[in-house]
């Protein structure tokens, strides 16, 4: 969603497509508390800004209010909170400290 310029749109989308009482799990980076977002960016500006041409804004931990907003019940999980037997702590990568939370959204009405 971090690639799609109306990500409120699409948000509203995954809640008309899911059943009542179905669940989707929705990965974003992460890159903070609140998303930052400067609108209508062009590629190589995006690069400069966002560090990559592909993205139209970073989201934080406020991406949670998009997902309620748009009707789902959600719960914010982080890597933090898988036990070590299920989770290779010593693993590395550049995404490991924006890719370590999952959204969790259920549809609770419609």
């Amino acid at each position: 969603l971090e690639h799609i310029p109306d990500d409120v749109r699409a948000i509203a989308e995954l809640h008309r497509v899911l059943r009542l009482g179905g669940w989707a799990a929705v990965a974003v980076p992460v890159y903070g508390d609140e998303t930052f977002e400067v609108v209508g960016l062009p590629p190589d500006q995006r690069e400069r800004v966002y560090g990559m041409s592909d993205h139209v804004r970073l989201n934080g931990l406020d991406f949670a209010d998009k997902l309620s907003a748009a009707g789902f019940e959600v719960e914010v999980v982080s890597l933090d909170q898988v036990p070590d037997p299920y989770y290779d702590r010593s693993a590395h990568s550049p995404h490991v400290d924006s890719d370590r939370y999952l959204f969790f959204c259920r549809k609770t009405t419609r």
